[in-house]
């Protein structure tokens, strides 16, 4: 069976409680008219999710920690431990899809952006950038595009 590749544009993914816009997707299409997404493709839009969610200025959702969780394989108990909280507020949190604190989520989304894009990349965070949270999180975004989790097919 043969497959044919096609690159949608602006493709709409819909996860974490949210819809994602993703620039440029690549489908498998077969001649029975299957569509398949590629594993590796499937894996980059998710670190684009990823890219997007630990990098911006909101508070961390319930639904996006969720699916920060699911993408690292972090349990509620590490993210209890994490932040001083009951796992039942973890649990809770999620299931309401409430908001985290902003320092609460400054602190996870940098746990979680150097879990999925390596803890390397932080060693090179220009000192001045600690003490903003915004400016360090809008780096963080700019440094997880060059990940190589991220490049296209």
């Amino acid at each position: 069976m043969t497959e044919e590749k096609e690159i949608l544009e602006n493709y709409p993914y819909q996860i974490a409680g949210n819809t994602w816009v993703i620039p440029q997707v690549c489908i498998h299409k077969s001649h029975s008219g299957h569509v398949v997404f590629p594993g590796r493709e499937v894996t980059r839009m998710n670190h684009f999710v990823a890219k997007e969610i630990c990098g911006s200025h909101s508070p961390l959702k319930g639904q996006e920690l969720d699916f920060l969780c699911d993408l690292t394989t972090t349990k509620y108990v590490e993210i209890a431990a994490k932040l001083g909280v009951a796992k039942g507020t973890v649990s809770k949190l999620i299931s309401k899809d409430d908001h985290l604190s902003i320092s609460q989520s400054v602190q996870l989304k940098k746990w979680f952006w150097a879990k999925i894009f390596g803890i390397d990349r932080l060693e090179n965070v220009p000192a001045i950038l600690i003490f903003d949270e915004n400016k360090l999180l809008d780096y963080l975004k700019k440094e997880a595009e060059k990940s190589e989790f991220l490049k296209a097919i």
